[in-house]
Parts: C-alpha cells; sequence; structure tokens
C-alpha cells in the first residue's frame, strides 16, 4: 500500500495540479489523497481531464471521443488515443476528503491510520485506535511521535520542506517519506511495523 498525500494549496491551483503530477509519476501511489478543503479540487482534477483527451473527458463521452480519434486512424494515432485514455484513467486514484469534517480510516496490515483536515477535529473515538493520525491544516510539515502514536502533515503544498507525503508499507514498517517542491525527498522516518490484517478504507464518516 503506497498512499501519497498532498498538503492544502491555499487556492492555487497550479500548485495542487504540478504536485498531484508528480505524486502520480514519481511516488507510484496506490492513491493520491488531497487534504486541502478549498474547493479547488474538482475544477482542477476536471480541467486536466479535458486538457488530456482535448475534450469532454467524461466516461459517457468516451465511445465518442474513441470514434472521433480512431475511426479513420492509423495505428499512431491510436496508440496516442489509447495513452490519453490511460492517462485520463489514472487520474482516479487522485482523490480529497468529501468535506471540512471528514475523516478516512486507514489499516495498513492492521495499523489503524486517521486521516483528517484539521487535527483539532479528532476525538476521543478517533485517537484511541489510532496508531497514526495525518492532518492537512498545519504550518509545517511534521512527523511526530506522541507515546504509541505518531501525528503527520504534509505541510501546505508552496512549503519549502515539504507539501507532499506518502506513506508506505516498506519490508514489514510503515515509512513516512517527505518531498519538497522540488520533488527530493527531504525527510524519511519509520512509523510502524506491520501486523497482518486485511486493508480497510471507511470514507465520509461525520465526527
Amino acid at each position: 500500500m503506497r498512499l501519497a498525500l498532498l498538503g492544502p494549496a491555499d487556492e492555487n491551483r497550479a500548485a495542487l495540479r504540478s504536485r498531484a503530477q508528480f505524486a502520480l509519476d514519481r511516488l507510484s501511489p496506490d492513491r493520491v489523497m488531497y487534504l486541502g478543503v478549498d474547493d479547488i479540487f474538482d475544477d482542477v482534477l476536471q480541467q486536466w481531464a479535458r486538457e488530456i483527451v482535448l475534450g469532454d473527458p467524461s466516461d459517457a463521452a468516451g465511445w465518442n471521443r474513441a470514434v472521433e480519434a480512431c475511426a479513420t486512424a492509423d495505428h499512431r494515432a491510436i496508440d496516442v488515443f489509447l495513452r490519453r485514455e490511460r492517462l485520463r484513467t489514472s487520474l482516479r486514484k487522485v482523490t480529497c476528503l468529501p468535506h471540512a469534517k471528514a475523516r478516512t480510516v486507514e489499516l495498513f496490515s492492521g495499523i489503524v491510520t486517521v486521516i483528517i483536515h484539521d487535527k483539532a477535529l479528532l476525538d476521543e473515538e478517533d485517537i484511541l485506535p489510532a496508531a497514526l493520525l495525518v492532518f492537512g491544516k498545519a504550518r509545517d510539515p511534521m512527523i511526530h511521535r506522541v507515546g504509541q502514536r505518531t501525528f503527520i502533515s504534509p505541510g501546505p503544498l508552496a512549503h519549502p520542506q515539504g507539501g507532499v507525503a506518502l506513506l508506505a508499507e516498506e519490508a514489514g514498517e510503515i515509512a513516512v517519506s517527505l518531498y519538497d517542491p522540488k520533488g527530493d525527498r527531504v525527510r524519511q522516518e519509520t512509523v510502524a511495523s506491520l501486523s497482518r490484517g486485511a486493508r480497510l478504507t471507511v470514507k465520509g464518516a461525520d465526527p
């Protein structure tokens, strides 16, 4: 399991797109989650998809795109069409929190991880079972252990020492890496050891 985390963009659409692109291209994530709540996410993804396919990016328009691109095309043009469609499909990996008070619960082989925008909204029911507590609203990137729990934030997207984090299962452990706007890894820490078990995602739970 590899989960890329994008910090808040503070209405900067170009930053959100470029850092999401970096995460998709360089971090090999299973999913990319945006932790901001500034209402730009849907617009950025929609415009991005439109630019990829040069038109309506919806699934419903897929047949029309295929006919227009491939009906009289040679194999090179068909390859270009298929490549564009694969890129469009890859955007489905990029998700966000459903709303400002929502939290997502992830189980990394038995390690409970709670993901939320504002850690001030965490309550006892969130904290008690969790080993990892991930949040978006923060002035700076953070990997901070408190007792048996670790608090993690990628920090704002524009932060010079972060903005993007990767939670990854590696060699029987969960590691957190922070990446700066240049794409360089600036910090990595092991935050938990794995136990065997299934993974589960529960989205959109209210506090």
